[in-house]
Order: structure tokens, then sequence, then C-alpha cells
């Protein structure tokens, strides 16, 4: 990869971290390669950079409340005031056509990532046998449904 492309490949990934704070990093892969600009390598290589360049940081939460399909804590990206402070120079680098689709996806995303802490669901077994339905919808601050229910 030429080193242009890996500085807007960068870019990219520092506009997605400054539009979605937090978003996880399943999330920000997808948004990456939806770019088109880039593919699962090219991302892999500048996220890494960033992140060896303390530009954009990469942690489990304490308290994480959403889990991974193997039930870990999924891990949050976000930019850092050294990254914010290189974005903030450099954005208007993206070539238009990637910052107008990003200013649209990225609105679409955190649209979506805000439906997703809405509204939940989990199903578990318990000690008898049945299963533990919890259908939970909440406001940001406090939980509006709560309602669990125990399946056979």
């Amino acid at each position: 990869m030429e080193a242009a492309e890996l500085a807007i490949n960068k870019l990219i990934i520092l506009s997605i971290l400054n539009r979605i704070p937090g978003v996880t990093l399943s999330q920000l892969t997808t948004i990456s390669l939806e770019t088109l600009y880039m593919d699962y390598f090219d991302f892999v290589t500048a996220f890494e950079a960033l992140c060896r360049d303390e530009l954009a940081a990469e942690s489990t939460r304490k308290g994480e409340t959403v889990m991974d399909a193997i039930g870990r804590p999924v891990t949050r990206c976000d930019l850092t005031p050294r990254g914010k402070a290189l974005f903030d120079t450099l954005e208007n680098r993206i070539p238009l056509p990637i910052r107008s689709y990003l200013a649209q996806a990225c609105s679409g995303w955190r649209k979506d990532i805000r439906l997703q802490n809405t509204l939940s669901a989990s199903c578990d077994p318990d000690g008898n046998g049945f299963f533990t339905v919890r259908l939970r919808q909440h406001d940001g601050i406090k939980d509006l449904v709560d309602l669990r229910l125990s399946i056979p």
C-alpha cells in the first residue's frame, strides 16, 4: 500500500471515530469497509498504525454490558486527543465523495446504534430446564420496560 493511500485510510478511520465515539471494533471495521476505499487488510494496517501512534485507542470498558458472540465484553474504539487534533487539521484531505458518504453513513449508523441501545432481548437457561426471556426498553436514563418471562 502506498503512503498516500495509508494516510487517506487513517483519516477515514479517524473521521469515523470522530463522528461515532465509542464505536465497537466490529462496527468500525464494517463502516470502514463500506466506504469501498479500503479492503480488510488495508483497514487493519491503518488501524494498528493509529493505535501504535496513539491517535486512536481500543479498549474494553469497565462495566461493559454489550457482549460479543463468545460472551466477552466488546472492545470499543475512540479518538485520542492527539488523534482529534490531527483529524481537525487534516480533515479536508479526505476525498470529497468519501467525506459525503461518511457524513451520511455515520448518521445512519449512529441511529442504528442508538436503537440497539434502546431495545434489547436476551434468552438464558435457568437451573430448572426452563429459559428466562428478558425484553427491555431503555431511554438512555432509565428502563421504560423490563419484562422477564420464564418459558418451558
